[in-house]
């Protein structure tokens, strides 16, 4: 069962934000930062974001 993207604290991302963006890199995996409890940021493989340029409107 999918339970969405793992989503974790502004602060917990910033400590460790280098193996963060290696591991969105290499898994294509989505991360949610939350500020709060609340969703505010993503982090996004490249990959996708170039893949929605790609789409037509």
């Amino acid at each position: 069962m999918n339970k969405g993207p793992e989503r974790m604290s502004a602060s917990m991302a910033k400590y460790q934000f280098s193996q963060i963006v290696d591991r969105v890199r290499d898994s294509g995996e989505v991360i949610i930062i939350q500020r709060h409890n609340m969703d505010a940021a993503a982090l996004v493989p490249l990959k996708q974001i170039k893949n929605l340029k790609k789409k037509p409107a």
